[in-house]
């Protein structure tokens, strides 16, 4: 897979998967990272990724708080080639979260 085209995955993959943000927002810049469980094709390895960010993200800051904008975020994938069917692992950070304003 061209080094083009896995970008364009992990970015269609993170806009998907982030949340946009809420008129009224509050965001705070703190840096969350995760990775994801290996997954046969890239974009469930991207899917299992954001996922991981987005619990860990609740669990470390409460259910309300989400990742920000997909310009704060990025993804990093590794083509696993042990094992007798190679896959994908895929880990997502994000440098700002958000939530929601109650104003």
């Amino acid at each position: 897979m061209k080094v083009q085209t896995l970008y364009a995955c992990a970015a269609i993959a993170f806009s998907a998967l982030a949340s946009s943000e809420p008129a009224l927002a509050v965001c705070k810049n703190v840096t969350v990272g995760a990775t994801g469980v290996e997954k046969v094709d890239i974009e469930a390895a991207t899917a299992s990724a954001g996922d991981s960010l987005a619990a860990k993200i609740a669990v470390a800051y409460g259910k309300t708080w989400t990742m920000g904008s997909h310009r704060n975020g990025s993804f990093h994938c590794d083509k696993v080639l042990a094992g007798r069917n190679p896959g994908w692992i895929c880990s997502a950070k994000t440098t700002v979260i958000c939530a929601q304003s109650n104003d």
